[in-house]
């Protein structure tokens, strides 16, 4: 059984009709993100600023909106963490 905090992840991590990603209005203000390719976009993001700059870099290097592939969800009565792939 699922802890109730990782519904809002999974439900939220498929794009919108818009092109928008519903997660993005979920985040908090110190959201850490780590891409952990070999790639330009590879390295540590810290904040909404920098995180919703990752996803604008990410649509321009692939051409069109990202797509996350959720590996795995935890979560407890704090948070909730989504790992992508």
């Amino acid at each position: 059984m699922s802890h109730p905090n990782a519904k809002l992840p999974r439900a939220r991590t498929r794009p919108s009709a818009t092109g928008t990603l519903p997660l993005l209005g979920a985040l908090t203000d110190d959201i850490p993100r780590h891409d952990s390719t070999v790639g330009p976009l590879a390295g540590a993001y810290t904040g909404k600023d920098q995180v919703l700059g990752l996803f604008g870099e990410m649509m321009e290097v692939h051409g069109g909106t990202p797509r996350l592939e959720v590996a795995d969800i935890f979560a407890n009565d704090g948070r909730g963490v989504l790992l992508t792939q």
